[in-house]
């Protein structure tokens, strides 16, 4: 990963929305200088496969949005980028030397 970016949000009855990162609610921050893996957490995370992993901790982010006493809030997703060097071959070819990919999961809904 050349880049990554790792937010929640959250959903509002009226349609609005609020993007909480990089401090994500109930996490501590953390620095991609320091914690080399992270990104490889997050990567995993949101893979079909890891789904059991991920649901507890979407759960946990909408309780600690309805701690914060949100007004109209209604559920919380999580979304990721991740900026990915391309292979060698692929830019000796001419192509790009990254891309992006964008990914999202939830909605989890927050308890009234």
């Amino acid at each position: 990963h050349r880049d990554s970016d790792v937010v929640l949000i959250a959903n509002f009855e009226e349609v609005s929305t609020r993007r909480f990162g990089p401090i994500l609610p109930g996490l501590n921050e953390y620095s991609p200088k320091r914690t080399f893996r992270h990104h490889s957490l997050f990567d995993r995370f949101l893979s079909a496969e890891f789904s059991s992993y991920l649901e507890p901790l979407g759960r946990k982010y909408a309780e600690e949005l309805k701690s914060r006493e949100m007004i109209g809030i209604e559920s919380c997703e999580l979304q990721t980028r991740f900026d990915r060097l391309n292979f060698l071959e692929l830019m000796r070819a001419g192509g790009e030397p990254s891309y992006s990919t964008t990914s999202k999961r939830g909605p989890w809904q927050v308890p009234k």
